[in-house]
């Protein structure tokens, strides 16, 4: 895709020159940062799995499930995981469980790496193909795939992040029996249950994993929590017979400690960046109050939202930007189609990858929301200015919204206008 072409001539700059950008204040939320040291974290997780790892003999080969999410403290919880399951002689795999993400086998291993799990870092191989074998049909007559080499392991352990998803809402949504339905089977079993889209999606992943966890090869689950900040904050030690039933509650935990927009609404949201490093989305749909899936609906909602760029971390992956009304050129340029697409065409849902319009700079992508939006009062615009879905202690505000907060805020007495450099680029206000 090639960005350079766009308006050489800098008519739209013009035509958007007329429209005036609000004065905005940094303004910040009160949010617990509780969360799990290291050592906290390492002892709550030996003390769990000690009894749990009894049946555990000297040679038997354990796989454990990794994702392709960044996970706060992912590669300490390897790492005991691993010298744990070594001290009783057992040989351990960690295999990438990451349903159409990655693409393919070396993809995935990529992706790992990504996210600092490596052979240097974990004290384990890593095995990735893309072989899958056939369970059979679940109880809603699906068919159920499992890697093959999970398969032909003596046990696996599977770890996951347990939060909302941005495209369902149900009692078990992103966690172990979606890691376990979607995660192990790979590209088919992604398309599997993702055949209707996102509707049905909770019966298909809770089908699926009853399934596995019958085949005796789950020996426990290891969920992790993330606080506001994404810091690990919970973490769960399930026997694979308590999954089931024990899951949803630390769903209902994890919705408590998400972030969020402490506005009902507003007339723009400016993102100033997006990205799969910052969720599966680009952007936490549970934050920007925007879903691919029909008759979801959130908290928050804007008018018109503008997006400004892609985190390096995402590797041109811009799925999510659909969600946008405006994008800047630079976003534009940063995009990889091939890497992007996969994962629409699998989960039958495109909207999230649909390039809106594409404005020349981070300048015009805000002055084209503004222009658009049905304004609450055309003098005094109510637009907030976010990092990111996941940063969201600190942000910027118009004067209009202080009062209308849905929780105490410190904002600061002086205002900032807002800054950018010769390409029309956003200076960094954080």
């Amino acid at each position: 895709m090639n960005a350079a072409g766009l308006y050489p001539d800098g008519s739209l700059t013009g035509m958007l020159s007329h429209v005036a950008l609000p004065q905005m204040y940094l303004a910040q939320q009160t949010m617990e940062d509780r969360q799990l040291s290291d050592a906290a974290a390492e002892t709550c997780l030996r003390q769990s799995l000690a009894p749990l790892l009894a049946g555990v003999r000297s040679g038997m080969r354990i796989g454990i499930t990794v994702g392709s999410r960044g996970i706060d403290r992912l590669v300490l919880v390897l790492r005991v995981l691993c010298g744990m399951l070594a001290d009783r002689g057992a040989a351990v795999f960690l295999v990438p469980c990451m349903g159409s993400h990655g693409v393919d086998a070396r993809g995935r291993v990529r992706l790992l790496e990504g996210l600092g799990v490596t052979a240097e870092t974990v004290p384990a191989e890593i095995v990735s193909d893309d072989e899958v074998v056939c369970l059979g049909s679940a109880c809603n007559g699906q068919p159920v795939y499992v890697d093959r080499f999970l398969m032909e392991c003596d046990g696996v352990i599977v770890l996951n992040r347990v939060k909302p998803h941005t495209a369902f809402h149900a009692p078990v949504e992103s966690g172990l029996q979606k890691m376990m339905a979607v995660g192990m089977g790979k590209q088919k079993s992604a398309a599997v249950c993702h055949r209707g889209g996102f509707e049905g999606m909770y019966e298909h992943v809770t089908a699926s994993a009853r399934a596995i966890l019958a085949t005796g090869k789950i020996l426990l689950g290891v969920a992790l929590v993330e606080n506001a900040f994404g810091h690990l904050c919970e973490l769960h030690v399930l026997p694979a017979r308590e999954i089931p039933a024990r899951e949803p509650e630390i769903l209902r935990r994890a919705r408590d400690y998400m972030p969020s927009i402490p506005f009902s609404r507003a007339d723009v949201l400016v993102v100033a960046e997006m990205g799969k490093d910052i969720s599966g989305s680009g952007m936490d749909t549970n934050v920007i109050g925007r879903y691919p899936t029909a008759g979801l609906t959130g908290t928050f909602s804007a008018d018109k939202l503008a997006v400004l760029s892609l985190t390096a971390a995402s590797a041109g992956n811009f799925h999510g930007v659909g969600f946008a009304d405006f994008i800047s050129r630079r976003l534009f340029a940063a995009m990889d189609l091939e890497h992007t697409y996969p994962n629409g065409l699998t989960n039958k849902t495109v909207g999230p990858a649909k390039i809106p319009p594409v404005m020349p700079d981070d300048r015009c992508a805000i002055q084209a929301a503004l222009l658009t939006c049905r304004r609450s009062d055309e003098a005094e615009p109510e637009m907030i200015l976010i990092k990111n879905t996941h940063d969201l202690k600190t942000f910027y505000v118009t004067k209009s919204l202080i009062s209308k907060a849905l929780r105490p805020l410190t904002v600061s007495p002086v205002p900032a206008a807002l800054q950018f450099d010769g390409e029309g680029t956003l200076s960094n206000l954080w």
